[in-house]
């Protein structure tokens, strides 16, 4: 009878954990880039770059991705209300760019179609204006 039940047990327990994903949650914020707890504003790990640079996000097949877009904060520089993502394909690596609101977006991308994702820096960069 034991037998029986580490049999079933062996089965059932590969195809419950592949159901399991991991999730993985990035901000893009003018020239800074992190990587951030869920539910929190505690960052694990930041890049305050010096100038825009496409940032490259490489997805798991079992990893969301959520990314957060927040062009609209206090220490950007420049006024953005747009971003360009190019996403790239897991199963025929078909590329394709979507322009998305940058200024305060969230945008869940599911690893299991894609596999990676490009923010590109702005085109056309305008200084915000003080005062």
């Amino acid at each position: 009878m034991k037998t029986i039940k580490l049999i079933i047990l062996s089965i059932l327990l590969p195809v419950i954990s592949y159901g399991q994903t991991d999730t993985t949650y990035k901000i893009v914020g003018g020239k800074r880039v992190g990587t951030f707890y869920e539910n929190t504003d505690s960052l694990i790990d930041k890049d305050d770059n010096l100038t825009y640079k496409d940032e490259i996000f490489y997805i798991k097949e079992n990893e969301v991705l959520i990314l957060y877009l927040y062009d609209n904060c206090k220490k950007c520089d420049v006024s953005l209300e747009f971003r360009t993502l190019t996403f790239t394909t897991r199963t025929d690596n078909y590329t394709f760019d979507e322009e998305v609101y940058s200024g305060n977006n969230t945008i869940p991308i599911d690893g299991y179609n894609i596999k990676k994702v490009i923010v590109r820096k702005p085109e056309n960069i305008e200084k915000k204006k003080s005062g």
